[in-house]
């Protein structure tokens, strides 16, 4: 099973990320987790146990764990990150297990869907970002890897490149290639 965690703030005013959901929703095996509207009453003191706990159940029936956002200020958005960091105890997510098990979420891979608002040529030392955009993904490399997970590399999505009758189905295909 794949599990896509998609976190946009304001989904119903995307173009890119809306149709890559609208997409995803009509896909066998692939779960779609909306955050914003999951977490919609959340506060900066933390996420709901029982939701948090919810989630962590179905991360662990996944095989790949996809995270789908918009790519703000060289990081995600501020609901992603807190997940990230309420999802990944101590004990279950790394430096422990479940019932036993050695890190609950290892083997599995962890594939990022960033989309940007900036074109591909502005990663790079010669864009106007300077760095090329893997270089902005180093902290998920080393979450995954702390994780003992598999990180695959993100399949980003800039705003050039978007086709709205070929990306999302290419977008699907690639999960399902590394999914499976």
């Amino acid at each position: 099973m794949i599990i896509v965690v998609v976190a946009h703030p304001n989904l119903e005013e995307s173009i890119l990320n809306k149709s890559l959901v609208e997409k995803l929703l009509n896909e066998k095996d692939i779960e779609v987790l909306d955050l914003y509207e999951r977490y919609r009453h959340a506060t900066y003191n933390g996420l709901p146990d029982d939701k948090l706990e919810e989630d962590r159940q179905k991360l662990l029936t996944a095989n790949t764990i996809v995270l789908q956002f918009p790519f703000y200020w060289y990081s995600t958005p501020s609901l992603l990150k807190q997940w990230i960091d309420d999802i990944l105890l101590s004990g279950w997510a790394h430096h422990g297990g479940v019932e036993g098990k050695d890190y609950a979420l290892a083997c599995k891979s962890l594939l990022l869907a960033p989309t940007t608002g900036g074109s591909k040529s502005s990663y790079g030392p010669e864009g106007y970002n300077m760095y090329w955009f893997y270089d902005f993904m180093v902290p998920f490399v080393q979450t995954a890897r702390t994780c003992k997970m598999r990180f695959i590399d993100p399949y980003v999505i800039y705003a050039d490149q978007f086709k709205p009758t070929e990306t999302p189905n290419e977008y699907v295909e690639f999960i399902r290639s590394i999914g499976q």
